[in-house]
């Protein structure tokens, strides 16, 4: 026997349709905003910091920065994990990877692998301490 229908969970299931993450539309708007993307974002340092604060980093620690963008978090991060330690950027924009593996290699850190990948679809390689 099937349920009785009820009309009222359809506008629900419009709104979960409507704030369901369209993956083509995000790497289009990436894709256009990689070069401004760091400046776009000033505005929201003190949130990423406390959210690295909130993960009680130390010496050593294995990181995932999922959805890593343009490794913003990463001078943070390395600050606390040190040389000893290692960082994970999960990134599915093409464009914005290239600019995190820039910055990673402008600041000569051996300790960040990269994975070019949607979260979901990612094979992460570690076990790791902690997520941002």
């Amino acid at each position: 026997m099937e349920p009785p229908s009820d009309d009222r969970s359809q506008p629900f299931q419009r709104l979960t349709r409507w704030l369901t993450p369209n993956r083509s539309t995000a790497l289009r708007q990436y894709r256009s905003r990689a070069r401004i993307y760091d400046l776009e974002l000033l505005l929201f340092e003190p949130v990423r910091h406390r959210a690295i604060e909130l993960l009680h980093l130390k010496r050593g620690d294995r990181v995932l920065d999922v959805g890593c963008g343009t490794g913003l978090s990463f001078t943070s991060l390395e600050g606390l994990i040190g040389a000893e330690g290692s960082i994970v950027g999960i990134e599915q924009s093409p464009e914005m990877l290239e600019r995190a593996r820039a910055r990673a290699s402008e600041n000569s850190w051996n300790n960040v692998e990269f994975i070019s990948a949607a979260v979901e679809e990612a094979a992460i390689p570690l076990a790791a301490d902690a997520a941002l």
